[in-house]
């Protein structure tokens, strides 16, 4: 399977909020100290072309008012869509308020201070070091270790 990458870099506070849907693939984010969110999205696909692989699965990347927000969705409808993998691999800052909600894909996430929402109807969640207070709306097969203090 060929694998292309796409990587987005964008300058932001250290409080905000980030979304994320996507009907396919899962999402791996781990928050830090930092004023910068690095969204690396891994397709892979079976024998497509680079161009193919990125028609087959568009990523769009908005932001306004401390908000980003990323939309993933498919574009093909066809058997070449079950060959289909993603990846988006995040790095934000601790203090954002995440919302993340995939049709199904795996969920880790960890070291996030600010509130979670997850919905993931077919995928497990993992977290990890993160504050309790912060996951109140989390919805699919969960395990979560909290930070203490």
């Amino acid at each position: 399977m060929a694998k292309y990458k796409e990587v987005h870099e964008l300058e932001v506070d250290d409080v905000g909020e980030f979304d994320l849907e996507t009907e396919v693939g899962r999402v791996t984010f781990v928050g830090a100290e930092t004023e910068r969110l690095a969204v690396e999205v891994e397709r892979e696909f079976g024998d497509t072309s680079e161009a193919e692989a990125v028609a087959g699965f568009q990523v769009d990347v908005t932001r306004h008012e401390g908000r980003v927000r990323i939309v993933g969705r498919r574009t093909w409808e066809d058997e070449r869509f079950q060959q289909m993998r993603v990846h988006f691999r995040l790095k934000l800052p601790r203090q954002y308020q995440v919302r993340i909600k995939t049709a199904g894909g795996s969920v880790h996430g960890e070291a996030i201070q600010g509130d979670l929402s997850i919905n993931t109807p077919g995928g497990s969640i993992r977290l990890e070091r993160c504050t309790e207070g912060a996951c109140q709306h989390i919805r699919g097969n969960h395990h979560a270790r909290w930070r203490k203090g």
